[in-house]
Parts: structure tokens; C-alpha cells; sequence
């Protein structure tokens, strides 16, 4: 087994500086790219009547573009005619118009593959206004939902509050590493004692 390497007080406190820097500048990273995406996505407008403006949504789509997609949205959802689909552009305008951010096609797109699907093929619809209306109020709530890192929602920090402290080690401090296969052994024997045990080996230690 290789011999274990003993890290002094010093080197355990330049490991953990790095360590904090290295998360300070994920940190940077994460709000900068949010601070893009918000930029990408508001408009402002001048100011009117010495006011400071306003900020807006992104300017929606023309309605020749509209018109377009709607188009595009009857040819991709025509083979759906069996199902009862009945394509209405007076429909999918006030689609539009209720959720800018959702696109059209696109959305189209994904539920004719999703029909497409072995488990979907006997799936009948009752209402396609109201199947379209639930399918694309998701897709306007997962187009404007905040930008996420490794699956989890972005929290953006408080500004008031202050940094973590840095840690203070006792003086003469030796750390050791630990053979992995030590600590898994010592992990399982933790598990198979019971409550009275566990309980003996504290008192002993603070005995101790």
C-alpha cells in the first residue's frame, strides 16, 4: 500500500485558498452568462416624459412571420387529421399572441413526433384548443424559466451577505489521507453497530 502523505498546516490552507477561488470564479462565470441571457432577452425603451423607460419582453414577431409559421404549423400537423385535428390559423394567432416565446413550429414539430411515439398512437384527444393551449403554456413557461446549472436552478446570492470566513486551523495540525478502501471498510462497520455501541465509542472519545 503507498505511504500516506501528511500535509502541514500550510499546504492545507493554500489547498483550501485555491479551492475558494476556484469556486468564486464558477460563480463569475454563472452570473455573467445570466446576465447575457437576461440582456438577450429585455428590451428597454427611451424614456417618455423624462421617465427612466421601461423594460419589455422581446419584440414579438411580425405577422407576416406569424403567418408563415402558422402555415408551416398546418403542414406539420395535417397527417393528425385522422385524430380529429382540424387546423384553425384564427387559432393558432391567439396562440401566438398569448405565448411569444413558444415557437410555433417548432412546437408542432414535437407533437407530431410525440404522436408518432408507440405509446402515444391510441391516444385520443377531446379537446385539441385546450391540448394546444396546455402544450404551449409549457413551452412559454420552459422558454422564459431562468437559466439552471447542473440541473438545479440558478440562485443568484444575496449581496448583503457577508463572505464565509476563512477557515482557522489549530496550530501544529497534521492532516493524513485515507486509503479508500480503509474508509469503506470503516463506513460499514459504522452501519452494523448499533445505537448502545455508537453511543460508547462517544463517551469514550470525550473521555478521552
Amino acid at each position: 500500500m503507498p505511504a500516506r502523505r501528511e500535509y502541514t498546516a500550510e499546504e492545507l490552507a493554500e489547498r483550501l485558498v485555491r479551492q475558494r477561488e476556484q469556486a468564486r470564479l464558477r460563480m463569475a462565470v454563472l452570473r455573467a452568462r445570466n446576465r447575457s441571457r437576461n440582456a438577450a432577452n429585455v428590451r428597454v425603451t427611451p424614456a417618455v416624459s423624462g421617465g427612466a423607460g421601461d423594460a419589455h419582453p422581446p419584440i414579438p414577431p411580425s405577422s407576416l412571420s406569424i403567418s408563415k409559421e402558422i402555415e408551416k404549423v398546418g403542414r406539420l400537423l395535417a397527417p393528425l387529421g385522422a385524430r380529429g385535428y382540424e387546423h384553425q390559423p384564427d387559432l393558432w394567432a391567439e396562440l401566438a399572441a398569448t405565448y411569444p416565446a413558444a415557437r410555433l413550429s417548432v412546437e408542432a414539430y414535437k407533437i407530431a413526433s410525440w404522436f408518432k411515439d408507440a405509446a402515444q398512437r391510441s391516444r385520443k384527444v377531446k379537446s385539441w384548443p385546450a391540448f394546444l393551449d396546455n402544450w404551449l403554456k409549457k413551452a412559454q413557461r420552459d422558454a422564459t424559466a431562468p437559466p439552471t446549472a447542473h440541473g438545479m436552478a440558478y440562485q443568484m446570492p444575496s449581496p448583503g451577505k457577508p463572505a464565509d470566513p476563512e477557515p482557522v486551523l489549530p496550530d501544529g495540525a497534521v492532516l493524513q489521507m485515507i486509503d479508500p478502501a480503509e474508509a469503506r471498510r470503516a463506513l460499514l462497520q459504522a452501519k452494523r453497530m448499533t445505537l448502545p455501541e455508537k453511543l460508547a465509542l462517544v463517551r469514550n472519545g470525550r473521555q478521552q
